[in-house]
């Protein structure tokens, strides 16, 4: 891959250092994004509980179960191609 790169004179010195990335950073990254789902999940139960006059727990779950299937179905069409 390198060399069909250098052949067309792309920059490549990049692809030689040490990968930055380490497990730590993987894990700060996905507890992050945990937090973030989750004051959004609250949020929006928030919203549709005032909104649709609904109780709390049940506006929780109904966008809990939404959100699952939002990312479940993008989980499978990311692996499926």
């Amino acid at each position: 891959m390198v060399q069909r790169l250098l052949a067309r004179g792309c920059d490549t010195h990049h692809l030689d250092s040490p990968a930055v990335e380490t497990g730590a950073d993987y894990r700060t990254a996905l507890t992050a994004a945990a937090v973030t789902v989750m004051f959004e999940l609250l949020a929006l139960a928030s919203t549709r509980s005032c909104m649709f006059d609904t109780g709390f727990m049940s506006s929780f779950a109904s966008v809990t179960l939404g959100g699952t299937t939002i990312a479940a179905t993008s989980a499978g069409l990311g692996a499926a191609g």
